[in-house]
């Protein structure tokens, strides 16, 4: 890794950055984060390099909901010391939990 071929490029720098923004500290700079762990490190790493890591799949459910349900929402919300998010995800798990279970039909 002393000398990299052109060739080579992308197979040294691909990890290097990747291990850069999985691990740099707030701000860090590229130069700053290799000085910090050092060639040793760095080395060792660009040839255990495998391939980035698969992030796993997180779902996004967007909800909409008219002014008035949301203002009440993120105020129940407040009194359980909860996000107005948080308090949605738990109202939608118990749902459909109660509903897998066929314990439920007051939503229908």
């Amino acid at each position: 890794m002393d000398k990299v071929k052109l060739q080579d490029l992308e197979k040294v720098l691909e990890p290097l950055f990747y291990y850069w923004k999985q691990k740099r500290q707030s701000k860090e700079s590229f130069g700053v984060f290799t000085n910090r762990m050092g060639f040793e490190k760095l080395k060792e790493y660009v040839e255990k390099w495998e391939g980035p890591v698969a992030a796993p799949t997180r779902h996004n459910l967007q909800l909409f909901a008219d002014r008035e349900t949301y203002e009440a929402m993120e105020e129940s919300a407040k009194l359980q010391n909860k996000t107005a998010h948080q308090l949605a995800m738990e109202v939608i798990r118990n749902y459909v939990a109660a509903n897998q279970n066929g314990k439920d039909d007051s939503f229908h």
